[in-house]
């Protein structure tokens, strides 16, 4: 395609999630259904940062665990008025 530099193929429109988004929204619907906190591991955080801190923003809290044990916990800044 003339004019086009780049060697990435451009994403369609409308492109299905990526599979962290599908695994993220999962865990926090069997969170909210269960009453138990979302738990996401320190690697999974990691490579999915956005993700995750999307989710915190809308006021999911979550618990981080390295090697199963909890070793944070990230929550939602309270709203100012």
């Amino acid at each position: 395609a003339a004019g086009r530099s780049s060697s990435k193929a451009a994403r369609p429109r409308g492109a299905a999630p990526s599979a962290a988004k599908v695994a993220a929204e999962a865990a926090r619907a069997q969170a909210a259904a269960t009453g138990r906190p979302v738990t996401v591991g320190v690697r999974e955080l990691r490579q999915n940062q956005s993700v995750y801190l999307e989710q915190v923003k809308q006021g999911v809290a979550m618990q981080v665990t390295e090697h199963g044990r909890v070793v944070a916990v990230l929550t939602p800044v309270p709203a100012t008025a």
